[in-house]
């Protein structure tokens, strides 16, 4: 039987010219003693230019640059950055997940290459895709190059004398399927020939001795801090507009739909691929529509062009060929870390997806020692990217978001779900209990940044314990460690949906301590959002507590007694205090300082809504010199308090150092609300000093804060507030106040720090030039707490009389309500409040879109 590479060099294309730019006869390539070619045609030029993705390629003749079909979009930057490591390496290896646009990307360097006359005597294109052997890969080269086989002599030896005294490029294309058979081709031919550069890509490094490996990342999907209103310049965006285009002539990037396309690729990860795919169905389907479908993205992302390599035309194909490439062990991993929402660590990895052997000795399981390496090979392999490590000790990894799904796919086929995800759930819940405590000490800073890495996680272990799998004692154990954080870092709101079903679903022969404490975070949360039904479940605490001589949580509960009467019930100051001092006389027996302190806080501010402010300024003291730390969260909430204290004295200085100092807390801290306050604290203190215009600005960008989180100012604050929010408005005049407020409104909140330090410290006393509009949708005020619950609620697919219902309101007003929001926000319809809601964060994707924007 002939061997298959004597097969495939009897069915070998006639001889074509390489692809060459260099004027002169292409035979100047080949040895003398070679056979004339039949013919000489023009080798096909591409255009040189930046590119991205994975459009499709015209098919080339042996050796020549494949021309793109598609327009370049983006990747300038990596491009400059390719040939700058080609320049220090004779094999560079372009790696990156299927899809990440590593073909592009070569083709870009390629044809800048020999559009420079980098390589004397060319540069030559080996598509590997159609091998399914190894053996093949020399065989492929020598077509490329035009060089035929020896008799007696390997390919190797032929090769490696053809190009000898030769300077190329050789760029082979996707190596991972034969990746040993090149790798052993390359060690031969970098070896004997000085001139030769290769330009390899793959998934996977290829081991050879010298080799640079360059990971092509996801396309940008990021704004800077002042590109906040050019979101059509960033590189995802581009790249889904341009093919949006192709697919849809009309399509056009609007102040309606840019934040929607924004999204789309951001769920995607930046990948070029699942965005090109995506982008394919905007002939039939809104931004909107694709975006609120992406939870199944391998379904929406299957039509690719008929010229696409095989692998390529849908997103579940390319994934199988990844997938195909990998051993029983790396493919184990590999769906088990599909249980990761958001990212891991090796720590957590050996802990929910290592299980030993299984138990019927099949030799099935993944053992702890064995998972570091298969990680590694994974992370090689490009299914696993490294996540942003600079801000950590512990390295953090993380599946792209459509390889996630894939591999919760495969996990399910498996049938290893349920065991994998009671697992996760059980390591993510020992890590909110050992953060709970720490969240009030020393580094809680630290702790509150873990946590947040951490978020996705920590929900789906919240949704895995509340689910048909679940257990009794997961989701109420996390809700009761996690309720500070969410009230902390502004997830107050979505905490509240959480004690719902936790609250639907608590049975009694869950161990007592476990309701006590699952009943009074539900309380805590309900409270934050100023819903009635938080006293009762707080009351419910305190009878548990007191059932178990718990002094700690009937203190916790009576503290909060007090607040919820002064917030909710409106029984007064004077009830409020009774309840604080049965909580402080608990707390001084017990003798723990922070505890002591939050409610020592909250008399002070009794006594200041009393304007006994004395008898205030005693308490708020007493709680700074306090023995022992009492963390930044309480200290700042005391400056806070100063600082209106000295408000009210007419010391204006003392006031916005006070201010400026718990500002400075809250900020590290990321703590949205303690923020919020600070900043309202210090526009006040610029109210004082006629400086109506500034004031706004802040006043804005704490309203802005508040809405974020979900949160509201508690009194006296409010009222305190209120009144110098309307001496600036009075002093402005309606159209510059307005103008004011929406400049403080529009900054962006997500990194807390880098707001306070614009606002705080470096906010011009005069307002600015004409300020950029962001290319999102404009949000004018904001929405009111009301406003944003029936925004959500809409967002869910409910109708305005089942929103009254939930709401307990009349229908007439919900629909004015709705009326408002569509008109804030600059919508048309229900379906685009949807989707400014699932952008945000805010709610699911709506089930059925069409008739949510038909109501």
């Amino acid at each position: 039987m002939a061997s298959p590479a004597a097969l495939a060099s009897a069915a070998a294309p006639a001889y074509t010219p390489p692809f060459h730019l260099e004027s002169g006869s292409p035979a100047d390539l080949r040895e003398p003693t070679m056979t004339e070619p039949a013919s000489a045609g023009s080798p096909s030029q591409g255009r040189p230019s930046a590119l991205s993705g994975t459009g499709a390629r015209a098919e080339a003749s042996p050796g020549r640059l494949p021309v793109p079909l598609t327009s370049f979009v983006g990747r300038e930057g990596e491009i400059a950055e390719v040939e700058q490591a080609q320049a220090g390496a004779r094999l560079l290896t372009l790696t990156g997940a299927g899809g990440a646009g590593k073909t592009r990307l070569a083709g870009a360097v390629a044809e800048r290459s020999a559009a420079a006359d980098r390589f004397a005597d060319g540069v030559f294109w080996v598509d590997l895709v159609p091998l399914a052997d190894g053996e093949l890969v020399a065989q492929s080269v020598a077509g490329a190059l035009q060089v035929g086989e020896q008799p007696g002599e390997s390919l190797g030896v032929t090769l490696s004398g053809f190009l000898a005294s030769r300077r190329v490029l050789l760029v082979l294309d996707n190596c991972e399927h034969v990746g040993p058979a090149v790798a052993r081709l390359l060690v031969v031919l970098l070896s004997a020939c000085p001139g030769l550069c290769v330009l390899a890509t793959s998934r996977a490094s290829l081991g050879v001795p010298g080799e640079v490996v360059w990971p092509v990342p996801p396309l940008s999907v990021e704004a800077g801090p002042s590109a906040a209103g050019e979101l059509g310049a960033i590189e995802a965006v581009r790249l889904f507009v341009d093919r949006a285009r192709a697919a849809a002539p009309g399509f056009r990037l609007t102040q309606d739909n840019a934040w929607t396309v924004l999204s789309i690729c951001r769920r995607l990860d930046g990948l070029p691929l699942a965005i090109e795919l995506a982008a394919a169905r905007t002939p039939v389907l809104t931004a909107v529509q694709i975006l609120v479908r992406l939870d199944d993205s391998l379904r929406l992302l299957t039509r690719g062009a008929a010229t696409e390599a095989p692998h390529h035309k849908t997103l579940r194909a390319t994934l199988d060929w990844s997938h195909a490439l990998l051993d029983a062990s790396e493919q184990r991993l590999f769906r088990r870390l599909g249980v990761f929402a958001g990212g891991f660590t090796l720590e957590a990895t050996e802990a929910v997806c290592a299980d030993g052997d299984d138990p019927a000795g099949a030799g099935t399981g993944l053992a702890v020692e064995d998972v570091l390496d298969r990680l590694a090979d994974l992370l090689e392999k490009s299914l696993v990217v490294l996540a942003d490590r600079q801000a950590e000790a512990e390295a953090r990894y993380r599946l792209l978001e459509p390889i996630r799904q894939y591999a919760v796919e495969r996990l399910e086929a498996a049938g290893e779900q349920a065991a994998v995800r009671a697992r996760h759930a059980g390591y993510f819940l020992a890590l909110a209990e050992a953060a709970e405590p720490e969240l009030t000490g020393a580094a809680a800073h630290e702790w509150y940044e873990r946590l947040q890495r951490d978020l996705g996680n920590l929900r789906a272990a919240l949704d895995w314990g509340l689910g048909d799998d679940g257990d009794d004692e997961t989701a109420p154990r996390l809700l009761s460690a996690l309720w500070r954080f969410a009230q902390t870092r502004g997830h107050i709101r979505e905490a509240a949906e959480w004690a719902d079903r936790v609250v639907a679903r608590l049975p009694d022969r869950v161990p007592a301590a476990v309701r006590a404490r699952a009943h009074y975070a539900v309380g805590v949360v309900f409270g934050a959002l100023g819903r009635k039904d938080a006293i009762d479940q707080v009351k419910l605490a305190l009878d548990l507590f007191t059932e178990q001589d718990d002094r700690l949580g009937m203190a916790w509960a009576l503290n909060d007694l007090g607040w919820l009467t002064l917030t909710i019930d409106a029984a007064g100051p004077a009830q409020a205090a009774v309840y604080y001092l049965a909580s402080v006389e608990h707390k001084r027996a017990i003798g723990n300082a922070w505890d002591l302190a939050i409610t020592l806080t909250n008399l002070g501010e009794v006594a200041r809504m009393s304007g006994d402010y004395e008898a205030a300024e005693a308490y708020f003291t007493e709680v700074i010199e306090l023995p022992g730390a009492i963390g930044d969260k309480q200290t700042g909430d005391v400056l806070h308090n100063l600082g209106h204290l000295a408000l009210h004295r007419h010391e204006v200085s003392r006031a916005e150092s006070r201010f400026r100092e718990g500002l400075a807390l809250h900020a590290r801290l990321g703590y949205r609300r303690g923020a919020a306050e600070c900043l309202a604290g210090l526009a006040s203190v610029h109210v004082v000093r006629g400086e109506a215009e500034r004031a706004t600005v802040l006043f804005g960008a704490s309203a802005g804060l508040l809405d974020a989180a979900g949160v509201r100012l508690d009194e006296p604050t409010h009222s305190e507030v209120q009144a110098h929010v309307d001496a600036a408005r009075t002093r402005l005049g309606e159209a510059a106040w307005k103008a004011a407020w929406q400049r403080g409104w529009s900054q962006p909140a997500d990194d807390l720090a880098a707001l306070v330090e614009r606002l705080a410290n470096a906010l011009p006393d005069e307002a600015p030039a004409a300020a950029t509009t962001p290319l999102t949708p404009a949000l004018p005020g904001g929405l009111t707490a009301r406003e944003r619950e029936v925004a959500v609620l809409l967002a869910a697919g409910l109708t305005n009389d089942e929103i009254a219902d939930e709401l307990t309101v009349v229908s007439k007003t919900v629909e004015k309500h709705v009326t408002n929001i569509l008109s804030k926000l600059g919508f048309d319809n229900r379906a685009q409040v949807a989707a400014w809601a699932v952008a945000r964060g805010l709610a699911e994707a709506p089930e059925d879109l069409d008739a949510l924007a038909e109501g």
